[in-house]
């Protein structure tokens, strides 16, 4: 975890566990390949504690857009209330909404 100009960021994994204080920016990264077709979504989250203020993707540095190299897809979030919050990110083709996930990760949010 590490803070760049007053925003918490961590590499999201399933399980994981952030505190963060409130009215701060919280941004959970997640790696990704969108050239497969599949790419991460918000697919629950608390909106009492956290406010979703928008996604962004973040290709690998070292490639120019090259097929079958991957990146971050990176999710701003900020913190409104005190308390803890389950954000439940799914990772699907965009088109295929009735079929399951192809993966899914909870990152667990305290908000002192």
């Amino acid at each position: 975890m590490s803070t760049d100009q007053n925003a918490t960021r961590i590499m999201g994994s399933d399980g994981s566990k952030v505190a963060i204080r409130n009215s701060s920016t919280l941004i959970i990264g997640l790696e990704g390949n969108p050239t497969t077709g599949y790419a991460w979504s918000v697919d629950k989250v608390d909106s009492a504690v956290l406010t979703l203020d928008g996604s962004s993707y973040e290709g690998n540095a070292n490639t120019t857009q090259q097929v079958r190299v991957g990146g971050v897809f990176n999710f701003t979030f900020t913190a409104k209330a005190a308390g803890t919050a389950a954000v439940s990110f799914v990772y699907r083709r965009p088109w295929e909404q009735s079929v399951q996930s192809f993966q899914s990760c909870t990152v667990t949010v305290t908000v002192d």
